[in-house]
């Protein structure tokens, strides 16, 4: 009798958890560690996202801007949402970390990130 390969195995372990609540590909079997890591690189993504709808190269520039003169009611607003999202999303984390909510989820948990009008 042929052994089962393991990765029938797996593939049962992958489907049961995203059966409950955790939003990750078939085929991709990932650590609570790692979904945390998955978690805020997509925060980091979006925050740099944000940052380019005013022309920033990212996050990190648009907060700079707070130094300049002519654009300092950009950077004080970037280093507000900064603060405010990644203070919501290390909040989060534990839920990810023990599977109570998805990174999904958590991310449409986020603040809204919206530049105020000019």
């Amino acid at each position: 009798m042929a052994e089962r390969p393991l990765w029938d195995d797996l593939k049962e372990v992958i489907v049961f958890y995203g059966e409950h609540g955790r939003d990750f590909p078939l085929g991709e079997l990932a650590s609570p560690d790692e979904l945390v890591k998955q978690f805020e690189e997509a925060v980091a993504q979006g925050l740099d996202a944000f940052a380019r709808e005013r022309q920033y190269d990212n996050m990190d520039k648009a907060r700079l801007a707070a130094l300049t003169v002519d654009f300092k009611a950009d950077g004080d607003y970037a280093n507000q949402l900064y603060d405010r999202v990644w203070s919501a999303a290390f909040a989060l984390e534990e839920q990810i970390r023990t599977g109570t909510i998805t990174i999904n989820d958590a991310l449409a948990a986020l603040p809204e990130m919206v530049w105020p009008e000019s």
